[in-house]
């Protein structure tokens, strides 16, 4: 179990005491939810580093190459995670908002690991984009789940 607390004051029931930081969410962390994460964390940083892995740009369906198909695939996974993980926690659309900030900000964060890291892979604002695209679609596809589900508990 895990709290998350930024700057503020509140006072804890349970021990009175006073708190100089408030908090935002209260992160109750599933731990099998979490090692899975975790996982996919490590492949998704295995598969963006990984040298002797080269994107073939030359298939494409349309316009869009598969390389750019998988980076949204892998973003919306990475979402559809993050969104389960915390979806215990209220309110839900400033989960929502900070997973939108969180996948990307990994993406942008393997990206320029690619620059710095290897000498076969480049950053990529197309990747960038299919990224963002990848983990609004996860943060869409979680919340149609939402409707979908209290429609049908009704």
């Amino acid at each position: 179990m895990h709290t998350l607390f930024f700057l503020t004051g509140k006072t804890d029931a349970d021990s009175g005491k006073f708190w100089t930081l408030f908090y935002i969410l209260d992160i109750r962390m599933n731990s099998s939810m979490m090692r899975v994460l975790s996982i996919y964390l490590i492949i998704l940083a295995f598969l963006s580093l990984n040298p002797w892995l080269q994107p073939d740009s030359s298939l494409a369906i349309g316009n869009i190459a598969w390389d750019k198909i998988d980076h949204a695939t892998a973003y919306c996974v990475l979402s559809l995670l993050l969104m389960t993980l915390f979806r215990s926690h209220k309110p839900l659309w400033l989960v929502s908002f900070m997973v939108l900030l969180t996948s990307p900000l990994v993406g942008v964060l393997f990206e320029y690991c690619q620059l710095w890291f290897t000498s076969t892979r480049q950053f990529s604002y197309y990747d960038v984009t299919a990224n963002v695209f990848g983990a609004v679609l996860g943060v869409t596809l979680f919340w149609c789940y939402l409707f979908v589900a209290v429609k049908h508990t009704k």
